[in-house]
């Protein structure tokens, strides 16, 4: 880790030079403080240049910001000009001790007011702003306290007129001394400690026009994260999980708002990973566990934001018209089973949908609740090489991979797609059927991007397939079908997976797609994301969305458009899987879902389900009890979201009506 050796004063100033490497100037002030301090790039506490729009880490609640390119190409952030002050937020409520810069320029003729709020509590509205004029130069601090507005001025500043030029500000909060710097110099500071924390905003006047950039802000203490806010009683439920103070205050706020009853009497929140209950338990989760499980499940896009990649909404989307019709067996299912949301879907009209009880959970489940796909994703993933293939970027499911600098000197490179499709490509020998880490490493495939393990013979380097490899089911090869996706299409990857989702499928909320966190300090953006591999293949979407995706492929099968055919070439050449369960199960014991009854796998989809052999049927099956099951012959689909996949009868309220459209009048074991 590269680290900045600083001598820090409270009379300091954050040059705006380079961010890559942080360097601090003393003021010509007297009366410092001198504090050494070792800053390391895991200090940068957020990082915005306004390059990749569909990763801002700033909010624009009211829509009157944008981005905007300037002659020379850059990327700034923009406000229109209103007849009222326009204003967007960022950082987070819990930072303390931190620094804020930023670059900012007013239009020519569009002159005005800028102030720059810190340790902004949006509860209470309680902040210090900064306060420049472009035009006078009039500088000052103030503090700002309750809803009344009631207006303190700390100190007065220096006058720096900036006009229409670009200036350099940093704010700095350290402890109790606030200090305010224009273009290198302090301009006013002060001792003031009646806000400990708080994120920020920027703020301009009414009709004015400033553009802003290169907002970076730096923690300058340790306790700029206020874990858990002092609620340690919820600690015990938490030990032996490796999480990140980020981590804890999520999960803590989200145990808090669990009830009483929920929290101190059924939660259990397992050991291993915090995002997903472990597979295979032997009892269904308590309603405690699973709403947990599902809370900081969703809460991830959130804590680490730079993990996903948004994909916006489309302006043309299909409205479904909402039933509320049920059945007992259905609701039987949703007081007592795992079940988040139940959608069936048959010939172009909605039958059945359905959410739990209002007062099973605390939580609400709605047309906007994300639900994450798991292995639902590699379905979707197969998908999206469909639309590849017809859009020309690739040949064929037969296309030899040949043409990837990343996969050289790998198991995976010179095999055709349709190998990796069918999961026949022979990785046996690096990672086991249904694991997601390497065999030897134990290196979890999901935490590093593809580049780490192609420089590792441990891993990927120099590996050869196994010999007359036959299918075995493998996260690892989906992963690297969504980065070969990402490496065919090459620079217009991002309005490649727009055009899918918003024109193709026409999702009505965005979607977000997974991501492995770039490494060897690669900055954020489509080209390294590529370059090294860090796609993956799950992604967050809608109730409704999945519904679209589902609609989509069932629509392209039945019209034999381009997609169509590709599809039908997979479901043709599907290869068995070796399963020979039945629905059948022992009293007791968990129910079988449609993934372990499948006998085929048909180029990402499980097919050849247990007694529906004389039907042309897709399951897109995902971890934690995600189905969506789509009968081709028959316009029906079936969309189950849920917590904890084998804890809800998959073959009451599902087989029959993907089957016959009819729900089974007898009781199923």
């Amino acid at each position: 880790m590269i680290r900045f050796s600083l001598m820090l004063m409270i009379s300091l100033v954050l040059s705006s030079q380079a961010y890559a490497s942080v360097k601090w100037k003393n003021s010509s002030s007297s009366g410092t403080l001198n504090i050494n301090m070792d800053i390391s790039s895991d200090s940068i506490l957020m990082s915005e240049n306004f390059e990749d729009k569909n990763d801002l880490k700033v909010s624009d609640y009211d829509g009157n910001w944008s981005i905007e390119k300037q002659d020379n190409g850059n990327s700034v952030y923009c406000n229109k000009v209103k007849n009222d002050w326009t204003s967007f937020n960022f950082g987070k409520k819990k930072w303390r001790d931190y620094s804020m810069s930023y670059r900012m320029k007013f239009a020519t003729g569009k002159g005005g007011e800028l102030e720059a709020h810190i340790r902004k509590n949006s509860n209470r509205q309680r902040e210090y702003r900064s306060f420049i004029n472009n035009m006078t130069g009039k500088t000052f601090l103030k503090y700002v306290k309750g809803a009344d507005r009631i207006n303190k001025k700390i100190v007065n500043g220096l006058r720096r007129p900036i006009k229409d030029k670009w200036a350099n500000i940093q704010l700095i909060a350290l402890g109790n001394n606030i200090s305010y710097i224009v273009n290198g110099e302090v301009v006013a500071r002060t001792k003031d400690d009646r806000l400990k924390k708080g994120a920020m905003m920027i703020a301009v006047s009414a009709n004015s026009k400033v553009c802003v950039d290169d907002i970076v802000a730096i923690n300058l203490g340790k306790d700029v994260v206020d874990v858990c806010d002092g609620k340690s009683e919820y600690n015990h439920l938490l030990d032996g999980l490796d999480l990140t103070d980020d981590d804890k205050q999520c999960a803590t706020e989200i145990i808090q708002n669990l009830g009483n009853k929920k929290k101190d009497k059924d939660l259990v929140i397992y050991e291993g990973d915090l995002f997903q209950p472990p597979r295979f338990l032997k009892k269904q989760m308590s309603d405690a566990s699973l709403e947990f499980y599902y809370l900081i499940q969703d809460a991830r896009r959130k804590i680490n934001p730079n993990q996903y990649y948004m994909v916006q909404a489309s302006e043309n989307y299909e409205e479904f018209e909402i039933s509320n019709k049920s059945h007992k067996k259905i609701d039987e299912q949703m007081k007592k089973g795992t079940i988040f949301s139940y959608l069936y879907y048959a010939n172009d009209k909605m039958v059945y949908d359905v959410l739990p009880p209002k007062k099973r959970f605390n939580m609400t489940l709605n047309e906007e609740s994300y639900f994450a796909s798991h292995s639902m994703g590699k379905s979707v993933t197969s998908y999206l090489l469909g639309h590849a293939i017809c859009e020309g970027y690739i040949g064929s499911p037969d296309e030899i991979i040949n043409d990837w600098p990343l996969m050289e000197n790998t198991l995976y490179y010179d095999q055709p797609i349709i190998r990796l499709l069918n999961m026949s490509a022979g990785d046996t020998n690096v990672i086991k059927e249904y694991f997601g880490s390497f065999t030897k490493t134990g290196a979890n495939i999901h935490n590093q991007p593809l580049i780490v393990s192609t420089q590792n013979e441990d891993e990927l380097k120099n590996t050869k397939p196994v010999s007359n490899a036959s299918y075995s089911y493998s996260n690892l090869t989906s992963d690297v079908l969504f980065n070969y996706i990402a490496h065919r299409v090459g620079e217009d990857f991002d309005k490649f997976l727009s055009q899918f989702y918003q024109q193709k499928i026409g999702i009505k909320h965005p979607v977000y797609l997974e991501l492995i966190k770039l490494r060897f300090g690669a900055e954020f953006s489509i080209k390294n994301l590529t370059a090294q591999g860090a796609w993956r293949y799950g992604i967050h979407a809608t109730r409704y969305d999945y519904l679209r995706i589902a609609k989509a492929i069932l629509n392209d099968w039945k019209n034999d458009t381009c997609e169509g055919k590709y599809l039908k070439d997979l479901y043709q050449r599907a290869v068995p899987t070796g399963n020979t369960r039945n629905w059948n199960t022992s009293p007791g014991k968990s129910y079988r879902y449609f993934g372990s009854v499948s006998k085929r796998y048909a180029g990402q989809f499980q097919t050849g389900f247990y007694g529906l052999h004389n039907k042309k049927v897709l399951g897109m099956i995902g971890a934690d009890g995600q189905q969506i099951i789509i009968n081709l012959d028959d316009s029906r689909i079936l969309v189950i979201s849920a917590g904890q996949e084998g804890w809800y009868n998959t073959k009451s309220i599902a087989y029959d009506l993907i089957k016959s459209g009819k729900m089974k009048s007898g009781n199923w074991n």
